[in-house]
């Protein structure tokens, strides 16, 4: 089985700025879904304790029991909620670096030598098919 996806092994500046773009990338969407799934488990939790207030049928020491374990799943969210972003930022920022540090000797420092090596290959296949189509052909008689 062949992968369509190749790594840009030539270079390790372009793999470095690729990871980092990544990095960026995943840990921002990573936060966005954090968020949606923190609001959720919050929503769920107050849900819960509206039914479990609602129910006449159970003694009051499982109704705290229970509205006690919601109201800890709030906390431990508004605790995680509260460190989640920086780290995300914290390892967005990283990746927004290793992506910039790459990028920047990349173009900056390889590519143009890059450029350089290609244009002088360039001029000597030019030459070369200069010097092989100068072939000298005789007068038919």
């Amino acid at each position: 089985m062949n992968s369509s996806l190749s790594v840009p092994t030539d270079n390790p500046y372009k793999l470095m700025a690729i990871v980092g773009a990544v990095v960026s990338v995943f840990s921002l969407y990573f936060l966005l879904s954090q968020t949606y799934t923190y609001n959720d488990i919050v929503f769920q939790a107050a849900e819960k304790i509206s039914i479990i207030e609602a129910q006449d049928d159970l003694p009051d020491s499982v109704k705290e029991d229970r509205i006690s374990i919601e109201n800890r799943k709030i906390e431990i969210v508004s605790k995680d909620r509260k460190y989640f972003p920086y780290l995300c930022g914290v390892i967005a920022a990283l990746g927004g670096l290793l992506c910039g540090i790459g990028f920047r000797h990349w173009i900056f420092e390889v590519y143009p030598d890059e450029e350089a090596i290609r244009k002088e290959q360039l001029k000597s296949l030019r030459l070369a098919n200069r010097t092989a189509s100068r072939v000298k052909l005789g007068k038919r008689t």
